[in-house]
């Protein structure tokens, strides 16, 4: 059972076959790959971890690349992510309504920042009744119960949040429906870009997840 995984009824005789086959194929491998390659001989050629970020994408292509790429790559795309909205909505303005695209976009930016807390304090009391109740694991065995338990709790959080902040938003603005989405989504852009760029000035690898 999926909830047992990682606590204190864990036990081998819960393991199937398959997955100690499995697990022992993976070692195997690995130990072969080690006992092979020339990081035993020549330890000092791989002191420094070139290929510091690596993920596969869909299972289908590995890719890797140095750390300081990374930071490159996550810096770039976070600053464009950010100019290029803007310049395509002062464009789209005329530049005659900068003042109410800039609110507009705040409000976008103190929306997600209001739903993301949100949705991270409901997360957090839902993993703590379903870890009260015995069973903080329960998604594990059929993982799609983690969309369903935290993903939707996410989704709504959100939801809420823009429609509460729009509720007390000003009406009167004069941009249209169009751009005035489109000065939000740039908000919620400006909040992923932040997130990046600071995990990225920490030195945390994982930024590109953003």
């Amino acid at each position: 059972k999926g909830y047992r995984y990682h606590t204190k009824y864990d036990h081998v005789r819960f393991l199937s076959q398959g997955f100690v086959q499995r697990t022992g194929e993976n070692i195997l491998a690995l130990t072969l790959s080690i006992a092979n390659g020339d990081e035993l001989d020549h330890p000092e050629n791989f002191s420094k971890n070139d290929f510091a970020v690596y993920f596969d994408f869909l299972g289908v292509v590995f890719v890797h690349y140095t750390k300081e790429v990374g930071a490159i790559i996550n810096f770039v795309i976070a600053i464009l992510s950010i100019i290029i909205p803007f310049l395509s909505l002062n464009k789209a303005t005329s530049r005659t309504h900068s003042k109410h695209v800039v609110k507009e976009t705040l409000l976008g930016l103190v929306s997600i920042t209001l739903g993301i807390g949100l949705s991270l304090a409901i997360c957090y009391f839902l993993g703590y009744f379903l870890d009260k109740a015995g069973h903080s694991m329960t998604w594990y065995r059929n993982t799609i119960l983690a969309l369903g338990i935290y993903g939707s709790a996410t989704v709504l959080s959100l939801i809420l949040a823009f429609d509460v902040i729009d509720s007390v938003a000003n009406k009167n603005s004069p941009i249209s429906l169009g751009l005035k989405v489109q000065a939000r989504l740039n908000g919620v852009s400006i909040w992923w870009s932040i997130l990046t760029l600071g995990i990225t000035i920490l030195g945390f690898r994982s930024g590109y997840l953003f």
